[in-house]
């Protein structure tokens, strides 16, 4: 009965088939490039404002949140080299923040409950807040013209932020539901 119940619940939302499974690295991978298609190809630009949801992240920080440090590391460079390759940012600027990332988040794991929501919600918060940054100071170098950071440049990036926490916190409280359940 209780095996009945758990299959059916898990068979009604697909964001429960698709998650990180414990102890496959091939699924571990396989889910690295399946958020980034996702994020690069069919979430590419949302048709009205030309966003990008970042989907890398959360995976990331559930790799971090429940992986050895070894694997975190190997996963997160994967996703950075991914985001590298497909990206026109200068080389090295997701190695950086995924790399600080995994190390932030693997020296803090072990103090944090990570079966409450809020602390999901302000992990992915820091995070997002953490790339924001980093690609709003590249940008600051390459254009050195104020008028060009118009209201609506400053729109689409803090609807790119909220848009990315919610979608991350999201897919982060669903992996985590499935993990215990």
């Amino acid at each position: 009965m209780a095996h009945e119940r758990r299959k059916s619940r898990t068979q009604g939302n697909w964001l429960t088939q698709f998650r990180p499974k414990p102890g496959s690295w091939a699924s571990d991978i396989l889910l690295c490039f399946v958020l980034f298609f996702v994020q690069d190809t069919l979430l590419g630009d949302i048709p009205f404002a030309g966003l990008q949801v970042d989907l890398v992240s959360p995976c990331i920080i559930y790799f971090c949140a429940f992986r050895s440090m070894g694997r975190a590391l190997c996963l997160s460079l994967l996703a950075a080299y991914i985001m590298e390759t497909h990206s026109a940012t200068p080389m090295g600027l997701y190695f950086s923040i995924y790399l600080g990332l995994a190390v932030i988040l693997q020296a803090t794991r072990h103090h944090l409950s990570w079966h409450h929501v809020t602390t999901w919600v302000v992990t992915v918060f820091c995070t997002e807040l953490l790339i924001f940054l980093f690609q709003f100071m590249l940008l600051q170098s390459y254009q050195l013209e104020v008028s060009s950071f118009s209201l609506s440049f400053w729109g689409e990036l803090g609807c790119k932020f909220f848009l990315s926490i919610v979608v991350g916190t999201i897919l982060l409280s669903q992996w985590v539901q499935t993990q215990k359940g």
